[in-house]
């Protein structure tokens, strides 16, 4: 029930479904099954099969695994629960569950959870999927581990292994974002979805990813009543409703007061500074409400504005020029796995947007020598290279704008992108994946690089546009430490600026 018993904008919504039809067979064009498949998307390549609960999402995803494969072995851990139809509880691995339905479904081999040594000894070739939970919730709620999650996704592209993430518990905005996967930066092949996605009303759907649909022949697999436009009516409102930034961000507010903190978030239709307000108004009443502010806005203007009228700290979280929260946690994963920061290359190669400007300025500061290689017409701004520049002077580092991204990777010590087209450039996506095609960080860039270079990315990334998906899923990839130092950066940036925590 993840809107609760009683809402209004349910009732009515299957008040007015039951009026009409209910179902239809699924031979015929369901248009809500196509709006809600399509915000289940989320913006990826996922095409979605509807069916009526969890076990039965699980069992088509079993089935759609093998099949795509041609193989049968499927990896599954201790204290998981996938369902109680045959396929599902042959997945599940607990006797309890199992005790008199033997023999069950054979081939499944069942692992200890986040334990890094089985799956590099049981993940192998002959494996065609390797499902799990992200949080399990038989015999406690235990968080799947990041190395362990990073380990599964690198053995599961060595090996040609689909990855099923069951999101049954916790999918449908249940962990601060509408999938829990997507905390862990990763994307599965399929992934299976049920219980808060029709708020009590039977639906369960199963995702997998577009190259994978042509394997489900008509007759391959189907549902009767799966995907009826009753179900699809609850199933559209509820998607809609969660996935708006106002409602994910009051369940990661409730999950910081759980931690014993406490946080406003505010977005422009939420504060008078949206509305005309002076920003001066708005620092001072800010800073009678709270101990610090963190902003994201468009123009670093508004930022220091504010930091100049409020009596309180203001940090900046991302503005159109800059980005230096991110760098601070991108400097803290460097310094853990290189010891040391100046007299380093850097080189970033990509468009010469805000993340660029922080790395020139962070970098010229810290002693590292930074290049940044970016399209003609697509280098950072003026400004800032000339505040490099002058900081490199007095730390003895280097500064290099280019248009070569092989000359600027040459002895690299750490490799940087971001994407292509953000910060109001989306529109710009195609003619910039033209122009840009030559600065993807890949093999041909890699071994231009030190032996043993860095990889970074900001996230969210886009795996065969700005990196390809071998580097940013290799060894020399740090993308998921650098995730997590986000939440250490900020919290020594905190204490830094705010006192003794």
């Amino acid at each position: 029930m993840n809107l609760g018993y009683e809402v209004p904008e349910l009732n009515e919504i299957l008040a007015e479904q039951a009026k009409l039809l209910w179902h239809t067979p699924n031979l015929y064009k369901n248009h809500l099954q196509e709006e809600v498949a399509e915000k289940l998307a989320n913006g990826k390549e996922y095409i979605s099969y509807f069916c009526n609960s969890g076990a039965e999402a699980n069992e088509a995803a079993i089935k759609l695994a093998r099949k795509a494969t041609g193989k049968t072995k499927i990896i599954t851990f201790t204290n998981s629960f996938h369902g109680r139809t045959y396929g599902a509880m042959s997945a599940t691995a607990q006797t309890s569950i199992q005790e008199g339905f033997q023999p069950l479904v054979p081939d499944f081999v069942y692992l200890p959870y986040n334990d890094l040594a089985s799956i590099e000894q049981a993940l192998d070739k002959q494996t065609a999927a390797v499902m799990l939970e992200l949080i399990q919730g038989e015999g406690g709620v235990i968080p799947a581990d990041e190395k362990w999650i990073q380990k599964i996704v690198e053995r599961c592209k060595e090996t040609e292994t689909l990855l099923i993430i069951d999101e049954i518990q916790t999918g449908i905005g249940r962990t601060g974002t509408l999938y829990a996967y997507e905390t862990y930066q990763i994307e599965p092949d399929i992934f299976t979805l049920a219980k808060g996605l029709g708020n009590g009303i039977p639906v369960g759907a199963m995702l997998g990813k577009k190259s994978l649909a042509k394997v489900f022949n008509p007759g391959s697999h189907g549902s009767t009543f799966g995907g009826n436009k009753l179900a699809m009516s609850i199933a559209n409102q509820v998607v809609e409703q969660i996935n708006q930034p106002i409602f994910l961000q009051g369940v990661q507010k409730k999950r910081i007061i759980q931690l014993g903190g406490q946080a406003i978030v505010l977005d422009s239709k939420s504060t008078q500074m949206g509305r005309g307000e002076p920003i001066e108004d708005t620092a001072n009443v800010m800073s009678g409400y709270v101990d610090g502010i963190m902003i994201r806005t468009f123009s670093d203007q508004m930022v220091e504005e504010l930091a100049k009228e409020a009596s309180i700290p203001v940090i900046n979280g991302l503005t159109d020029d800059h980005h230096p929260c991110q760098i601070l946690a991108d400097f803290q994963t460097i310094y853990e796995i290189k010891g040391k920061l100046a007299g380093l290359k850097l080189a970033y190669i990509g468009d010469g947007n805000n993340m660029a400007h922080s790395f020139l300025i962070g970098g010229s500061l810290v002693g590292m020598d930074v290049t940044i290689a970016a399209p003609e017409g697509y280098e950072p701004k003026a400004e800032f290279i000339i505040i490099a520049q002058k900081n490199a002077e007095k730390s003895g580092s280097k500064i290099d704008i280019l248009n070569d991204p092989v000359k600027a990777a040459k002895d690299a010590d750490i490799l940087v992108t971001d994407v292509w087209a953000s910060m109001g450039a989306e529109a710009e996506q195609k003619e910039r994946e033209e122009r840009f095609k030559n600065f993807q960080i890949n093999n041909r860039l890699a071994v231009q690089a030190k032996k043993d270079f860095l990889f970074l990315h900001c996230l969210p990334a886009h795996r065969g546009e700005e990196v390809s998906a071998d580097i940013i899923d290799g060894n020399h990839s740090a993308i998921y430490q650098e995730a997590e130092n986000r939440l250490h950066a900020q919290k020594a940036l905190m204490i830094k600026v705010m006192g003794n925590l």
